[in-house]
């Protein structure tokens, strides 16, 4: 999918007063769960007050999703605020994390939302920038092995027949798996040290720019020719996230919100 923006709105002000909102707003592992509190939604609502033109969830906006009613229900507040974002005008896309790889039918209906599998690339006045997730650019050979499990024909016809408790529970346990593997790496350092580099020239193919998450930092960096940006993470008050301009032009942006007050940063 390539997106193309119109003339350019104004940015959010430094001071957290708002006049129009930013051409696209970029966020991603947002990790949320059900019965938790998240800055997250406190943002959302804030968008309402200057709605951008597109708001681009990369990834991860679950802690975990499994693809049914029950669940698709248990998150409906949170699909009440994606509705009235996208009936103020905002075009809503997401680009499916590690934590949405079984995501089916339920996803893609419960918003009225673009999904998509690996990428989005945006043309700004031909400066072309690509989002991913960026969980297929770290060093990580065993977790390319489990995707692609989960991505098969037979773990699909599997996941049908399977019953809601299973499913819950192994997603329990991955979650946990996936949590020490998280501190390890935090121990690792700097996200350079995570990168592929030779993964992140492929996946930067064709663009000047790629945008990513999956490593919970915000941050910049040259790649064999690419400029890599990291768009942060979210947690219980506050927030991180990337604003685009309609000349390609990438700022972070990071907010606190405690209740639905919001200081911001830029």
């Amino acid at each position: 999918m390539m997106l193309r923006p119109s003339p350019l709105p104004l940015p959010l002000t430094p001071s957290g007063a708002l006049s129009q909102g930013p051409w696209a707003v970029v966020c991603g592992d947002v990790h949320l769960r059900v019965g938790e509190v998240s800055a997250f939604t406190a943002f959302l609502d804030r968008l309402l007050l200057a709605p951008p033109q597109h708001l681009i969830i990369l990834g991860d906006l679950f802690d975990y999703w499994l693809d049914n009613q029950s669940f698709t229900r248990s998150y409906e507040s949170l699909f009440v605020q994606l509705h009235r974002l996208h009936a103020s005008g905002v075009h809503l896309h997401l680009v499916l994390g590690n934590r949405e790889l079984v995501a089916g039918p339920h996803l893609q209906a419960a918003a009225p939302w673009r999904v998509l599998r690996r990428r989005l690339d945006i043309e700004c006045q031909g400066r072309r920038l690509r989002i991913v997730h960026g969980d297929r650019l770290v060093r990580d050979p065993g977790y390319r092995f489990f995707a692609s499990v989960l991505e098969s024909w037979w773990f699909r016809a599997w996941q049908a027949c399977a019953p809601f408790a299973l499913h819950q529970r192994i997603a329990r346990l991955l979650r946990a798996g996936s949590q020490r593997k998280g501190r390890r790496n935090a121990e690792i350092g700097p996200p350079l040290r995570l990168l592929d580099p030779r993964r992140v020239e492929a996946a930067g193919r064709g663009v000047q720019s790629l945008i990513a998450g999956h490593i919970h930092q915000q941050w910049h960096h040259r790649i064999r020719g690419i400029d890599c940006h990291l768009c942060g993470h979210w947690e219980a008050t506050e927030g991180r996230w990337l604003e685009l301009s309609t000349d390609g032009g990438v700022q972070f942006c990071q907010g606190t919100f405690p209740g639905l007050s919001a200081d911001v940063e830029v």
